[in-house]
């Protein structure tokens, strides 16, 4: 049985910032299942997706099952959005 793997909006800003520095990173791909959370953790997320586009690192969004609300304003500034229709 496998646990899945969570992250909270500080995590996940630390690794988009990381990866936005680091010199071998091409892009970043960010997968998103969310139903929603905080507007500041979400606008937490969106500013490091700008900042690592700001950085030259184009930011692909995918989004899974759910990405509502937070989810959603977290994914605007990234240059590719990935999801279904519905």
């Amino acid at each position: 049985f496998e646990e899945e793997a969570l992250a909270n909006s500080e995590d996940v800003v630390d690794a988009i910032d990381a990866a936005s520095r680091a010199k071998d990173v091409r892009a970043i791909v960010l997968r998103i299942d969310s139903p929603g959370g905080t507007y500041p953790a979400a606008d937490a997320i969106a500013d490091a997706v700008g900042r690592a586009r700001s950085a030259g690192k184009p930011v692909i969004v995918s989004m899974s099952d759910v990405a509502a609300s937070g989810g959603y304003l977290a994914a605007v500034r990234a240059d590719v959005i990935v999801a279904q229709p519905t």
